[in-house]
């Protein structure tokens, strides 16, 4: 079937919208959340907003769509107007980390589905404004977008109950706010080199718990060899690396422990002023496990988060991208 495909918006720009949707007061009436049944009353303008209230056909109550988390408040870019619709994992991951996102397009005419692109986060931009179900299953204020996706078959009423009772069992306290989410062991997650924190935080979902982790940061007042340098900053003591980038866990060769490697650079490190420190690490290179001194640097991880961390599957079959796209770490 051929679909003829408008152009293309560029986030960030204002594209030209060909439709008959105007801006109305009160929520947006949505049919579907399956990009394959989107219809024109499923386009959504959202632009320079900080939330906008949708609701279905089926349900009076409405579920709000925000930016980011309530706390802070940031309106949505000019030219955010597109469909809301459910991403569905591939068949080769947990149906678990699945996830709610928006997708711009240049017009309300659903064949632009497919030549549109995600909405960025506003705080990580290589990564999709988006919101996993394991997050918003747990929101009594969610239960209508819950039942609309069991409605259309999008999700299955077990996997909304195996959601909760993940939630029932949380290890290590009271839910935060849930960044880095791993599925699977070998998930790709989003880093920034300079986190400045000695220890990052990160949930680890086994099969019927919910796992607050931390673990070393390898990074932390560390200088990076041969290019990037730490640099002191005026307004605290710890140091700084330049740079981000996309890792993921792996079991080390002959090793109970865990390394980490590098899949794909997303910022360059800089070249920045010299500080010297009491160690360094060697540059991180794409595809590389992080290493001091061509060392494989293990992660500091206690008895209870490699335990957590052993109940996780490995999947296999995937690229970088593809391991990407569907393992989205939670921004809310």
């Amino acid at each position: 079937m051929l679909i003829r495909c408008v152009d293309c918006p560029i986030q960030g720009q204002t594209p030209e919208i060909q439709t008959s949707f105007q801006k109305q007061r009160g929520p947006r009436v949505l049919t579907t959340l399956n990009p394959l049944k989107l219809c024109r009353e499923d386009f959504v303008d959202v632009s320079n907003m900080k939330y906008r209230f949708v609701r279905f056909r089926d349900s009076p109550n409405p579920i709000q769509i925000i930016h980011h988390q309530p706390s802070e408040f940031v309106p949505f870019p000019e030219g955010t107007r597109g469909f809301i619709y459910y991403n569905v994992p591939p068949p080769q991951c947990p149906p678990i980390m699945g996830n709610l996102r928006f997708r711009i397009t240049s017009s309300d005419d659903p064949s632009s589905f497919n030549c549109g692109s995600d909405l960025h986060s506003p705080f990580e931009p290589s990564l999709p404004w988006h919101y996993p179900l394991l997050q918003f299953a747990k929101a009594k204020k969610y239960e209508p977008l819950c039942e609309q996706l069991i409605a259309e078959g999008l999700i299955s009423r077990e996997l909304l109950e195996k959601c909760h009772l993940i939630w029932r069992n949380i290890e290590n306290g009271r839910s935060q706010v849930m960044r880095r989410i791993l599925y699977y062991l070998n998930q790709p997650f989003f880093f920034p080199l300079h986190y400045n924190m000695n220890y990052f935080p990160f949930w680890v979902v086994g099969q019927e718990r919910l796992f607050q982790c931390t673990s070393r940061n390898l990074f932390y007042g560390r200088r990076l060899t041969g290019m990037s340098i730490p640099f002191q900053t005026q307004e605290n003591s710890y140091l700084k690396n330049v740079g981000s980038g996309f890792f993921r866990l792996e079991k080390l060769d002959d090793s109970p422990y865990l390394g980490l490697r590098l899949m794909k650079i997303v910022e360059p490190p800089q070249l920045t002023r010299e500080k010297i420190t009491r160690c360094s690490i060697d540059m991180p290179i794409e595809g590389e496990l992080v290493r001091r001194k061509g060392e494989a640097l293990r992660l500091d991880m206690d008895e209870e988060t490699l335990r957590a961390l052993g109940e996780l599957p490995v999947i296999n079959g995937m690229d970088h991208a593809q391991l990407t796209n569907a393992a989205t770490e939670s921004l809310f």
